[in-house]
């Protein structure tokens, strides 16, 4: 009956043996706790070798001074323990993404709320504060047309001294309609990046909208200061504040409402946030919003200003009420307008 040895045998070769001769392997090895007893014997064995690698083979070149394999071991070592960690934290985070996912969100299921005003009411108080100044003004002057700043000076000083009372109304509601005007173009604004709209067009209408909300209160303030009786004495300075209301109210109200129209069809007409043809309209008009700027120095393209100023402002008001609160609702506007799949043959 052969020796036996247990685990924790010293190998054959002393240890100033192996420091002067690292080239050379000790004729026994550390047995592995795995093998348990094993018999002594000088042969090595070939299911030895495959039950003791790599553990083994590990042990011995670091024992033995191989430099190289004991860096390539510590990498190897090193990368299997980095693995084991990442993929312990990922199913970690996997396992703990998914319970928060499903019972910490809060309000999870519920419908998302859109913050601030609806736009459509926003741009219908506009609407209406502005045609109410025109009313009044036709009403106070018995149906007088309201004069144009390119009549003689006479003509312009002696109709703002004549109707003081409706000038001075008209100014006071045209300055009015431009604040719910800025906030619709604000709203509207936080809509479309809400939606998802990660494109130059709702901060184009945004500025558009600031812009055109500026110019109408500034033309709605001048109006306001033509009211006055000490400044309509001053023939040329009413002459002068006439144009300054018209070329503000006009020109710089139309190219801002044009820019905010734009800035609210292209992206609705890209993602399908409303009809189509709503869609095309409004770039129609703002097209012809941005070309009134030629009448500064083209007076019969004029005819323009009243196409982009109620046009505008009547197209703000339907794509206020249809522009979708989320982009869910935006997503499923377009499988309710889809046509029907064909059966399924039998």
């Amino acid at each position: 009956m052969s020796e036996t040895t247990r685990l924790g045998t010293a190998p054959s070769l002393s240890a100033s043996e192996r420091w002067l001769n690292p080239g050379e392997r000790p004729s026994r090895r550390m047995t592995p706790a795995s093998l348990g007893v094993r018999p002594i014997s000088r042969v090595r064995s070939a299911k030895r070798d495959d039950a003791t690698a790599p553990s083994c083979d590990k042990r011995n070149a670091v024992r033995f001074g191989w430099l190289g394999v004991a860096e390539s071991m510590n990498s190897e070592y090193m990368l299997d323990r980095t693995i084991l960690e990442v993929n312990y934290f990922s199913s970690d985070v996997i396992t703990k993404g998914s319970a928060m996912s499903s019972h910490s969100i809060p309000g999870e299921g519920r419908p998302a709320r859109s913050g601030g005003p609806h736009p459509g009411i926003l741009a219908l108080v506009s609407l209406g504060i502005f045609l109410a100044s025109l009313i009044t003004s036709a009403i106070l002057t018995s149906g007088q047309a309201f004069v144009s700043p390119f009549a003689a000076e006479g003509q312009v000083a002696a109709f703002f001294q004549q109707n003081v009372a409706a000038t001075r109304l008209g100014g006071m509601l045209q300055f009015g309609s431009a604040v719910p005007l800025g906030i619709y173009a604000a709203t509207v604004y936080a809509r479309q990046l809400r939606l998802g709209v990660r494109v130059p067009g709702p901060a184009i209408g945004f500025f558009g909208g600031v812009s055109a909300a500026i110019f109408l209160m500034l033309s709605g303030s001048v109006t306001w200061l033509l009211s006055r009786p000490e400044i309509t004495t001053d023939v040329t300075l009413t002459h002068a504040l006439a144009f300054l209301a018209f070329i503000t109210g006009g020109v710089g109200f139309v190219v801002g409402i044009g820019l905010l129209v734009a800035g609210i069809a292209v992206p609705a007409l890209i993602l399908r946030f409303m009809p189509r043809w709503l869609a095309w309209t409004g770039l129609v008009i703002a097209a012809l919003s941005e070309l009134s700027f030629l009448s500064m120095a083209i007076e019969p393209l004029q005819f323009l200003l009243p196409i982009g100023r109620f046009g505008g402002l009547l197209w703000l008001v339907a794509a206020g009420f249809l522009l979708p609160r989320t982009r869910a609702a935006a997503n499923q506007e377009p499988r309710a307008n889809a046509p029907h799949a064909s059966r399924a043959r039998p």
